[in-house]
């Protein structure tokens, strides 16, 4: 009999195994795959310290609408850095790599840009390695005493008798274990969320598919600090390409999209147009990670019986820090319930007020996305509105929201449908 169980070994899981061995619980950790620090999925791997939406009424910056919104920081050292966590009270030590952002550019079709903030004037988050920190903190869940076991595959739970029972597969062999309590951290396509009835209300969206080509030879502007978005209809006119920073100076171009035309079609057809060619004239693509899970509404209550939900088991998206964030306070609420305190409650509260994705009204409605110029407008259209607005700063869709008399003027039937595409 464990005292904890947690199923899944990414941030959330490692960083809750971690937690509660150090803290003097028999932990068994549960992972489906054979390496487990390496990242197999699609991902950006940022630790943010900023806030990133603008919010045109209050012209202020604010949270976007599926990230965690507790204060964070990081503290530069001469070989590491340590990310604290400044509302649960805890850090985490990395010693990896580490790139700044300071910029984040939204491109036209045409090349035309507009800067979220001012150039080069907003450290806004950083690149970091997932795998160098994923395996730091198995390593610290290991030196601790938690017990690994890899390649099983969790099937479903069930609270049994003030217990838990996990069921797993391994080696094609149907395997239990129980305890005293089970922590949920497998991710969106958690398993053990569906075989709880959770999922049965959620919204769900419709599935997109995301790939990315890790790049090195790039040659554009601002690609040693930077996060473009590019908005081009005609290629993917369901979702933004991104370009943002990887390790060893190589860069990551990626899209999400739920069209019917592949991912690695969008991102070749996009290398070849005229404003960008020049930038891959040299380079190559090293390496590819796709992501195809469902984005599902969140789990309003992560609490049923013994069993937490943390990480991207119970949210959309709670960045890489959420994810540490709950591993960490899933821990301390089953030591207080151990304790005969209140400790699922706190956890429940907490969850609810971490995540910008469990305010009303924000799944399904990106705060930066008032005008889906994708959408709406062709490629020429798109290089109109940047052009009119180049040089003022604020996510795209707001800038060109604030100049739309200027469209109106000179662009009346364009300003029309801006206009009915508004939330």
């Amino acid at each position: 009999m464990y005292d904890l169980i947690v199923a899944g070994a990414g941030p959330a899981g490692l960083m809750a195994a971690k937690t509660a061995a150090e803290d003097g619980m028999k932990v068994l950790l549960l992972e489906r795959k054979r390496e487990i620090s390496r990242i197999t999925r699609d991902c950006a791997q940022v630790f943010y310290v900023a806030d990133l939406t603008f919010d045109r009424l209050i012209r202020k910056f604010k949270p976007l609408s599926n990230g965690y919104i507790e204060p964070v920081a990081v503290e530069v050292l001469l070989n590491k850095c340590r990310f604290h966590f400044l509302v649960p009270g805890f850090t985490v030590d990395y010693s990896g790599p580490l790139r700044a952002y300071y910029n984040k550019i939204h491109l036209s079709p045409g090349g035309h840009k507009i800067f979220l903030y001012p150039p080069n004037e907003r450290l806004w988050g950083f690149f970091f390695d997932k795998e160098t920190f994923n395996a730091t903190l198995l390593a610290g869940a290991v030196k601790a005493g938690t017990e690994v076991v890899n390649e099983t595959l969790v099937l479903g739970a069930a609270n049994v008798n003030r217990r838990v029972e996990v069921l797993t597969e391994h080696n094609s062999k149907s395997i239990y274990f129980k305890a005293r309590h089970l922590i949920a951290a497998e991710g969106r396509a958690s398993r053990i969320v569906e075989s709880l009835g959770l999922n049965k209300e959620r919204i769900t969206r419709k599935p997109r598919h995301r790939l990315s080509f890790i790049m090195e030879g790039i040659e554009a502007p601002y690609t040693d600090n930077s996060y473009f978005a590019c908005i081009v209809p005609s290629i993917s006119p369901t979702g933004n390409i991104g370009l943002c920073l990887n390790t060893n100076g190589r860069n990551r171009l990626g899209v999400g999209s739920s069209s019917d035309k592949p991912p690695a079609a969008i991102l070749e057809e996009f290398m070849k147009l005229p404003a960008y060619r020049p930038w891959f004239a040299h380079a190559r693509i090293v390496s590819k990670l796709a992501d195809g899970s469902v984005w599902r509404a969140p789990i309003r209550d992560p609490v049923i019986g013994n069993v937490i939900i943390a990480g991207d088991a119970g949210g959309p998206e709670t960045w890489i820090q959420g994810a540490v964030a709950c591993g960490y306070q899933a821990v301390k609420a089953i030591e207080k319930e151990m304790s005969g305190q209140k400790g699922f409650a706190h956890y429940t509260t907490w969850w609810q007020n971490a995540f910008q994705f469990n305010k009303k009204k924000t799944f399904g409605t990106p705060a930066e996305r008032p005008y889906p110029l994708d959408r709406v407008n062709s490629d020429e259209e798109v290089d109109f509105l940047f052009k009119l607005c180049e040089g003022k700063i604020g996510p795209s869709s707001l800038v060109i929201g604030d100049n739309l008399e200027a469209v109106k003027e000179t662009r009346p039937e364009l300003y029309s449908r801006l206009k009915r595409s508004e939330h």
